[in-house]
């Protein structure tokens, strides 16, 4: 079974929108959850690796200073509301 975190970057992943970007001749994908970003990539897959690794560092800042991390998809990262609390 994956780490709490590394399901939560999965979720977060899956509804991130990728397009191509004709204009600038490459990909982007776009999140609003947890964080709102934007990354460019030579490929899909190529987007979603960046974009995991964004995802880690926002994760990482959020917990290292007490942020909000939304929920998504009944994940939680925060273990006080994992049980419903």
């Amino acid at each position: 079974m994956q780490p709490i975190e590394e399901q939560y970057i999965d979720a977060a992943v899956r509804h991130a929108h990728i397009q191509w970007i004709p204009d600038d001749e490459c990909y982007w994908a776009s999140t609003m959850r947890p964080a709102c970003g934007s990354i460019a990539g030579e490929s899909p897959t190529h987007c979603q690796e960046r974009l995991r690794e964004f995802l880690r560092g926002w994760i990482r800042q959020a917990l290292e200073n007490g942020w909000r991390i939304p929920p998504i998809d009944g994940i939680s990262l925060h273990p006080e509301r994992r049980d419903g609390a």
